[in-house]
């Protein structure tokens, strides 16, 4: 019996393994609520006064139940791409006709502008007037939008402008300064030459001594 009891601890420990593995699993998957396993004492029970006294003959996983708590909420960049903050679920109909729920809504467009999940199933809503308010009673309805069909243009009925005017004429407003001219200086080192000069020798029979003459020309 104690052997029976100890590996019943191990197949709970085993089944709540396969619980957190499939958490994991499915961290990236949207809509999707974590689950936990509860334990169970398992007790030998028999008739008769006596028989709350008796040792326990292990345990078992009574539930796997869901965690329905609020995740993050990510920006996509798909339009159609909608979360609910709190709760609540959106209804689905089923191809074979029946209703469903669910947190995921990632949804797309089929051909005909239906709003679908991508396992096929239609995303239902209440129906509006003209006006945008809620008709209350009605079923709910599959939600499309009008791809191919054009929408009717209305005719614009007011126009509303914000303009901005200078209190005086162009003629007298003060010229503004024109800016001076920039002038580059360039400096460029190179090796040093004599342009239009020549060196000549001046003869002056008076001198006490001849000097050469530079002359500029």
């Amino acid at each position: 019996m104690s052997f029976q009891t100890g590996l019943s601890g191990l197949n709970a420990s085993s089944r709540n393994l396969d619980v957190i593995g499939n958490n994991i699993a499915n961290a990236n998957t949207t809509g999707m609520k974590a689950s936990r396993a509860e334990f169970a004492d398992v007790v030998a029970s028999s008739l008769g006064a006596g028989s709350n006294g008796g040792a326990g003959i292990g345990v078992s996983v009574a539930t796997v139940s869901q965690q329905f708590s609020q995740g993050s909420i990510n920006v996509t960049g798909n339009n159609l791409d909608v979360a609910i903050n709190g709760g609540g679920f959106f209804q689905l109909e089923m191809p074979d006709g029946t209703s469903a729920y669910t947190r995921d809504g990632s949804f797309k467009l089929d051909k005909d502008g239906n709003i679908m999940t991508n396992s096929g199933a239609k995303v239902l809503g209440n129906q509006i007037d003209a006006l945008g308010n809620i008709l209350v009673g009605n079923a709910p309805t599959p939600l499309s939008l009008p791809t191919s069909a054009p929408i009717p243009a209305n005719a614009t009925t007011a126009i509303a402008t914000r303009t901005r005017l200078l209190s005086h004429s162009c003629e007298d407003r003060e010229p503004r300064p024109q800016p001076e001219p920039e002038i580059n200086h360039h400096w460029q080192q190179d090796q040093p030459r004599a342009v239009g000069i020549r060196a000549e020798q001046a003869i002056d029979p008076g001198a006490q001594s001849q000097h050469p003459a530079v002359l500029v020309s």
